[in-house]
C-alpha cells in the first residue's frame, strides 16, 4: 500500500519496522515511535514491512493511517525485508527498527537536534529489557572508545552493538544489506560497512538510553546461524571492499589470529558494554 508525499515537505526521516509474527508486539512499537515523533517537529515517514504473508495486519492502517504497509508475498527474511523498506524510503536519514523494540519519548527530539548540528549517523544507547529486569547497555568507558570504533575494529574483534534500531544514519552511507542463506550476520555487515565509510563524517554517540531492546525466547538472535551467515556475508562484503580480505583469518575459529581476537574482543565488549552474559539469560 503506497501512499503519496502530499506535503511536499523535504522529508528528513524514514522509519522502517520489519514485522515476522509480530502481531503481539507491533502496536507497542509504533505507540512509542508515534509518541516520540509527537515531540519533534521532524518531517518522516513510517514503513511497515510485513513478512509474515498468513499474518494479515491491514487493520494497522485503519489504526495508524499515516504508515505505509508493504505486504512481501512470501516470507523473504529481515535482511531482504529491509532492504524492501530501504528501496521505498523517500527520507534523508533512515531508522530501521525491529517490530518487538521500542524508542522512548525523548528518542526523535534528541535525533532532531543532532541532525541540525549536522551530524551524519547518531548512535544511541540502549535499554536492554528482560522480563522483568532491565539493563543500560553500554557503561561510561564506551564514549572513550566510540571515537576509535571502525569498521576493521569490528570486524577483528566483533560486533559492539546491541540492535540494529540503536542507529541512525543518512540513507546514503549505506549500501543494500548483504542478503544471504544462512541469516543473522546482515546487521553485523551494515555495521562494518558504515564505520568504514567514518573517516570525514559526523558520527555521534548519545549516551542516554533512549532505544529499548526486548529480549524474549523468539529473537531472531538466538535462531540465527551467525558464524556460516557471517562467513557467507563476508565473501559479498569483500567483493565490494578488496582491502577486507586480509581480515578473512578473524571469522575462523581455528586460527590463532582470531581466537586472539575473539578473546581480545570479549575483554573489549566486557569493558564496554553491561551484561556480556545476562543478555542471552531472556525470560
Amino acid at each position: 500500500m503506497e501512499k503519496p508525499d502530499i506535503t511536499g515537505k523535504h522529508l528528513q526521516l524514514s522509519i522502517v519496522i520489519t514485522v515476522y509474527q509480530g502481531r503481539k508486539f507491533i502496536e507497542q512499537t509504533l505507540e512509542s515511535v508515534s509518541a516520540s515523533l509527537a515531540r519533534s517537529s521532524l518531517a518522516s515517514e513510517i514503513i511497515v514491512v510485513n513478512d509474515s504473508p498468513e499474518e494479515e495486519l491491514s487493520f494497522l492502517s485503519n489504526k495508524y493511517p499515516e504508515i505505509i504497509l508493504l505486504d512481501n508475498e512470501e516470507n523473504l527474511g529481515v535482511a531482504k525485508s529491509r532492504n524492501r523498506g530501504r528501496k521505498a524510503a523517500r527520507g534523508e536519514f533512515i531508522h530501521f527498527v525491529d517490530y518487538d523494540d521500542w524508542v522512548s519519548e525523548g528518542f526523535y527530539p534528541v535525533l532532531e537536534e543532532r541532525i541540525r548540528l549536522n551530524d551524519d549517523l547518531i548512535l544511541f544507547n540502549v535499554k536492554q529489557h528482560a522480563g522483568k529486569e532491565s539493563r543500560t547497555f553500554y557503561r561510561s568507558l564506551f564514549s572513550c572508545y566510540f571515537p576509535l570504533l571502525t569498521g576493521n575494529s569490528l570486524l577483528r574483534f566483533g560486533s559492539m552493538m546491541r540492535t540494529i534500531g540503536q542507529l541512525v544514519f543518512k540513507k546514503e552511507l549505506m549500501d543494500p544489506l548483504i542478503e544471504t542463506e544462512a541469516r543473522g550476520g546482515d546487521d553485523y555487515f551494515l555495521y562494518i560497512d558504515l564505520f568504514n565509510k567514518r573517516r570525514g563524517k559526523r558520527y555521534c554517540y548519545v549516551k542516554e538510553p533512549l532505544f529499548n531492546y526486548r529480549i524474549h525466547e523468539n529473537n531472531l538472535s538466538k535462531r540465527a546461524d551467525f558464524l556460516k551467515s557471517n562467513l557467507q556475508c563476508f565473501e559479498i562484503f569483500a567483493e565490494r571492499y578488496p582491502e577486507f580480505r586480509r581480515f578473512r583469518k578473524y571469522l575462523y575459529t581455528k586460527r590463532v589470529g582470531n581466537i586472539l581476537a575473539k578473546v581480545t574482543g570479549k575483554i573489549l565488549r566486557n569493558l564496554i558494554s553491561k551484561g556480556e552474559n545476562w543478555v542471552h539469560k531472556g525470560k
